[in-house]
């Protein structure tokens, strides 16, 4: 399927984790893949759910962290087979930002890396 042109109707959605006082603002991100068949990305920001979304549209979830060291995890359901895939990343608390983008592998047909950046 040839890529698809980057509209309003069919950018993924910005989406709000409710925001604590005093943390650095995230925001997590994945494009989305071409697949026949939909499934949900499950999402866990240091073992608590933060979101659950359609892999093929993909999403944009801004939340927040508290310097130090986290975990996101990422839980793909691809009919009866489940894969999970567990990212570490650091917030050293001078950030004004973080950019959080998962990269998905169609080949081992988990996600596969996360790129931090600040924004």
């Amino acid at each position: 399927t040839p890529p698809v042109a980057s509209t309003p109707e069919n950018m993924p959605p910005v989406l709000s984790a409710p925001p604590q006082t005093g943390n650095i603002p995230v925001r997590i991100s994945f494009s989305g893949e071409w697949m026949l068949l939909d499934s949900k990305v499950n999402l866990k920001l240091d073992g608590s759910p933060i979101g659950s979304f359609s892999f093929k549209k993909g999403f944009n979830l801004d939340s927040a962290v508290l310097p130090g060291s986290h975990q996101l995890t990422t839980e793909v359901k691809l009919g009866p087979i489940k894969r999970t895939k567990d990212f570490q990343f650091t917030c050293r608390g001078t950030e004004s930002r973080l950019a959080l983008t998962l990269d998905y592998c169609r080949i081992s047909g988990n996600f596969s890396g996360l790129k931090v950046a600040e924004y």
